[in-house]
């Protein structure tokens, strides 16, 4: 009986300063910065070749990579991006319209926005660390058979 051995490949990303590696692979969600585009390429890894990567049907070369964007950062700045923008929001609103129905002055409390600002801040703060990019500098994004 003979079995084949397949190597898993990914495409990885060796984090600056640190002996710490982020692994992409085959079916992953991924956003990287193409070398002389403008916009981001978002999308399903579809395949992993020796030195190029399929997303949502265009095959980009590691080469041609300027940037990854990780957008599965760490869950506790994903929850601080979320309940920091989606909780100042709320917040805002409701305080706001509360008083517009009320016919209160100042529509905008000084109260409230002391309340909401930090919230926002936060959020923003979150989102900035959560989606931090990883630039290629030629050596740090390559591809591995695992």
């Amino acid at each position: 009986m003979q079995t084949a051995a397949v190597a898993q490949t990914s495409l990885a990303v060796d984090k600056k300063g640190k002996v710490k590696r982020i692994h992409f692979y085959r079916g992953d969600i991924i956003t990287i910065k193409i070398k002389e585009e403008k916009n981001n390429l978002t999308g399903f890894i579809e395949m992993i070749e020796d030195s190029a990567v399929i997303i949502e049907g265009r095959k980009v070369n590691v080469n041609q990579i300027e940037y990854i964007i990780n957008p599965q950062g760490p869950f506790i700045w994903r929850l601080l991006s979320q309940l920091g923008i989606k909780g100042a929001i709320i917040y805002f609103t409701l305080d706001t319209g509360n008083r517009v129905i009320n016919n209160e002055k100042p529509i905008v409390d000084e109260k409230t926005l002391k309340v909401t600002l930090p919230f926002l801040v936060v959020g923003v703060v979150a989102t900035l660390i959560k989606n931090k990019k990883y630039r290629n500098n030629g050596s740090n994004i390559k591809i591995v058979k695992l």
